[in-house]
């Protein structure tokens, strides 16, 4: 089943950063399967260091910024995500952490998300997935079991976002996107045919 809305997340704000060709490979990856793709960049949403996010407002919808009011729409109405995330000092960027870190359990729980970690090296990657992976998880996403991971993006992902001789990244990409869709599709099935409704995310909540 296509979802209505795949929001794809960026995570580098960094000057000439590689970030703009990961999320051209997996756009045009997700609008090749049908996906209705919007980008997140915390490069283009203009909040500050979080000092209030959404649930410290009394009436969110009244008293939030009009640029917090809008990622929230967007957040809560979407039906899957994507995460492109960089890896900085072994973990994710804190530009995405910190436009994360905004938004309510609300917004995310019981929706499935995609991760692919990139790098401008040979050796990283590989921690930043796992934190981004954990964070999703409390906040409620259901994380598609397979994420990917790009080393030397530079050399490996055009400026276009096509690979260099590197197919196996499509069916990496694919896979992952495939496990967000069949996840997508379970939760859909079970609300429309059974009525099923989700529980709280955390019981403190």
């Amino acid at each position: 089943m296509v979802p209505e809305r795949t929001l794809l997340f960026a995570s580098s704000v960094r000057p000439g950063r590689m970030n703009d060709r990961v999320l051209k490979l997996a756009k045009g990856r997700l609008e090749l399967k049908g996906h209705s793709v919007i980008i997140v960049d915390p490069l283009h949403v203009d909040l500050p260091l979080i000092t209030n996010p959404w649930h410290f407002y009394a009436n969110p919808k009244e008293e939030a910024p009009k640029e917090l009011k809008k990622l929230y729409e967007l957040v809560n109405s979407a039906d899957r995500f994507i995460f492109t995330t960089a890896e900085y000092n072994r973990s994710i960027p804190p530009a995405l952490s910190n436009l994360i870190d905004y938004l309510p359990h609300s917004a995310f729980a019981y929706k499935p998300a995609g991760i692919i970690a990139y790098s401008g090296g040979s050796a990283g990657g590989q921690s930043s997935p796992a934190q981004l992976r954990l964070m999703l998880s409390d906040l409620g996403c259901l994380v598609a079991p397979h994420h990917v991971v790009i080393n030397n993006v530079s050399q490996t992902i055009s400026a276009e976002g096509e690979p260099h001789n590197h197919l196996t990244i499509i069916d990496e990409v694919d896979l992952m996107i495939e496990q967000v869709e069949y996840l997508g599709s379970a939760i859909m099935y079970g609300r429309s045919s059974f009525g099923i409704v989700p529980p709280k995310v955390h019981s403190y909540l």
